[in-house]
């Protein structure tokens, strides 16, 4: 009765053991959103960089919903992060101009200077209703550094851009 008693009670210690470096395995391999991580550097033509919280406060929305883990940055801008040693294999999000503001930009993401995504140019007149989100998804397996850039085509008046919501994963 001992040694079955014995015997239970080291089966259930390993797979103890075995849950807990899986769950650990299993946080390594779980999506960060760039707003949770420090930029290395950060430009914008107006203003200043902000992250979600900010986005927040200020109720700052895109195509009306706020942005949970979104980065405004006005346009012209870059904004640059170290991602070397997080294995990181793609990224992922949304682009778009904050509601009730207008401009033409264009959103490209750059991986150790190379472009590796351009979207096409996002523009609002005035009194025109919000143009659509565009959705990324780019690989950036071995990229150390990443940089986000805004180009503000020419112009610098209202071009209030958003990174909805980016994310890095393996």
């Amino acid at each position: 009765m001992k040694t079955r008693y014995k015997l239970a009670l080291i089966a259930i210690i390993a797979s103890l053991s075995l849950k807990v470096s899986f769950g650990a395995a299993d946080a390594l391999l779980q999506p960060s959103y760039l707003a949770d991580m420090k930029e290395t550097s950060a430009k914008v033509g107006f203003s200043e960089f902000m992250t979600s919280k900010i986005l927040k406060e200020r109720k700052m929305t895109v195509c009306g919903e706020i942005p949970r883990h979104g980065l405004y940055a006005h346009a012209a801008s870059t904004v640059i992060y170290d991602l070397a040693g997080t294995g990181a294999s793609w990224l992922k999000g949304s682009v778009g101009l904050e509601d009730g503001q207008w401009g033409k930009v264009q959103f490209i993401v750059f991986g150790d200077d190379k472009e590796l995504w351009r979207s096409p140019v996002v523009m609002k007149e005035r009194r025109e209703a919000n143009p659509k989100k565009i959705r990324f998804e780019v690989g950036i397996r071995g990229v150390k550094t990443l940089k986000l850039v805004v180009d503000a085509l020419g112009s610098r008046e209202h071009d209030h851009s958003v990174w909805v919501d980016p994310q890095i994963g393996k």
